[in-house]
């Protein structure tokens, strides 16, 4: 690194202002301490409850770790579920009751056969992805992800695997709630 960019191991150098620390779900938090609570072998971070609450640090939460999301609203859904907690608007479970919901979320994992790697891993399917939803509004009694947001994110995951050059080009209306049409970009 340089003041103004990137030395590359050629003698190139390349000017930047901005560089992204991004693991592709390569989970790695080295300026954590072993106090934390927390540990992550690269392919989850745990406990957690809920997949974004220490356990065992109850103030520190990890936003985004769920991989195939609708992201911003998860993002801000997840936000909203800590700072419930964090604030004392709501009390928290049991340390034991979140560990218990925690290994009892695992299980489920390992039992479908997802590998270590799939530990924060939601899926592409919309129900699966609601009902994480639903369970972060439903415990910190917030209000949840619209059903059609979530299918309108499943559509369009579809959409990329059938039409992966030409994904982009439709234009999602929501008509109520639950459901939203889809029609080409004019």
């Amino acid at each position: 690194m340089t003041e103004t960019g990137v030395r590359f191991t050629d003698g190139s150098l390349e000017e930047c202002s901005l560089i992204v620390y991004a693991t592709g779900y390569l989970y790695s938090y080295p300026y954590l301490s072993i106090d934390s609570g927390v540990t992550c072998n690269g392919d989850y971070v745990r406990p957690l409850w809920m997949h974004c609450l220490s356990i065992n640090k109850p103030t520190l939460g990890f936003i985004g770790l769920p991989n195939l999301i609708c992201p911003n609203q998860m993002f801000q859904l997840q936000v909203e579920f800590c700072l419930t907690f964090m604030t004392k608007r709501k009390k928290l479970p049991s340390k034991e009751q979140m560990l218990e919901e925690y290994e009892l979320d695992m299980l489920e994992r390992w039992k479908k056969g997802l590998s270590k790697r799939k530990g924060h891993f939601l899926g592409h399917k919309a129900e699966a992805q609601k009902k994480y939803y639903d369970e972060l509004a439903k415990k910190a009694n917030i209000e949840g992800i619209k059903s059609c947001i979530v299918k309108i994110h499943s559509h369009a995951h579809l959409n990329r695997s059938k039409h992966f050059t030409n994904y982009r080009n439709v234009k999602y209306t929501i008509i109520d709630e639950n459901n939203f049409i889809v029609s080409p970009l004019q």
